[in-house]
């Protein structure tokens, strides 16, 4: 990763996110999560709507003030030694460590079968001033064919999890509360029977989980990411309740800005967390501390003005989100 020269005052603002009263009395600090699909980042479908600057990147994400951040729609090259990146990635980050911060990134390759193999991968980038890596990523994209057929039908040739989910464990410090963060990117609206696909990917990531929590002896648990879900009323969110996580967009904002007049805006990012664990049991709660809330970090947060076509133009169709989760003494 190589270092270029500043950018805009707005990377100055990159200070762990203040803490609310009411929060406080639980929390030793807070840590700010989101989730952004940077659409086609390095990909030559990008070249008409407009090449994403590293510097405007930099710049929202700064904007945003998230310590964590899961990504999708990356596409990849690889150095040398193997290891995946993506130069606009790169210069973004670097731009944001010359100001103080230590941000860092992995990138996840999509399924074997999977078409554009370079396009399209997940990822997860984190402020190393305030979480570590402590483990991972381990692929969580488990097999159950006989769900597939009740879903899908025998006759179904469909690839689930093309964008192949990965669990990355960061942790705040010793002794201090730590987490499997899982980026999302889900099916995507094309075709039929799109929210059972969706349900059957929720369904094989939750069992490729099992594995890797009863490992680590891990609890708390964020899934995060573009999932393609047009409401939360979708099988697959019933699923995610079912084993005890909150789905932070339960509002269903909108988060995808449409591109075409007879498309509408639709809710497609979301952040899972678990309700009941101290960590999150605040987080994206209803009725709850407004410092813990869901968000969409909206054009008009970066670039007082900025509408969502020049936001399109300039970054992506879909706006980052974000909430917080409560750092502590470590409980699991």
């Amino acid at each position: 990763m190589h270092y270029t020269g500043l950018v805009a005052a707005t990377l100055l603002s990159l200070s762990a996110y203040p803490l609310s009263a009411q929060a406080a009395a639980s929390c030793d600090a807070q840590l700010k999560v989101g989730a952004w699909n940077i659409e086609w980042l390095g990909s030559a479908v990008r070249a008409n709507p407009g090449h994403q600057a590293p510097e405007d990147i930099a710049s929202y994400i700064a904007a945003a003030k998230v310590d964590v951040l899961a990504m999708s729609e990356i596409s990849a090259t690889r150095s040398g030694d193997g290891d995946a990146g993506n130069r606009q990635l790169d210069e973004a980050f670097a731009l944001l460590n010359a100001q103080g911060a230590a941000w860092q990134y992995k990138l996840f390759e999509k399924h074997p079968q999977a078409g554009s193999p370079n396009d399209q991968w997940t990822g997860l980038a984190w402020n190393g001033q305030q979480v570590q890596l402590a483990g991972g990523p381990w692929n969580v994209a488990a097999v159950d064919e006989q769900r597939r057929v009740e879903l899908l039908g025998a006759e179904s040739k469909k690839v689930p999890l093309n964008r192949t989910p990965y669990a990355v464990k960061l942790t705040a410090g010793q002794g201090k509360s730590d987490f499997l963060f899982v980026p999302l990117h889900l099916k995507a609206n094309s075709g039929k029977d799109t929210d059972k696909q969706r349900e059957l990917e929720i369904h094989l990531i939750l069992k490729g989980l099992e594995r890797v929590r009863t490992d680590q002896g891990e609890d708390d648990v964020v899934l995060l990411g573009d999932t393609n879900m047009l409401s939360t009323a979708e099988p697959g969110v019933q699923l995610l309740r079912d084993r005890g996580m909150r789905d932070c967009n339960q509002a269903d904002q909108n988060t995808w800005l449409s591109t075409r007049e007879r498309l509408t805006d639709a809710p497609f990012d979301r952040i899972f967390v678990m309700r009941d664990q101290p960590e999150t049991r605040q987080t994206c709660a209803s009725p709850g501390d407004p410092s813990m809330a869901f968000e969409v970090v909206a054009p008009g947060d970066w670039i007082a003005g900025m509408n969502k076509e020049q936001f399109r133009q300039r970054l992506s169709d879909h706006q980052m989100v974000r909430t917080t989760l409560c750092i502590g003494a470590d409980d699991d």
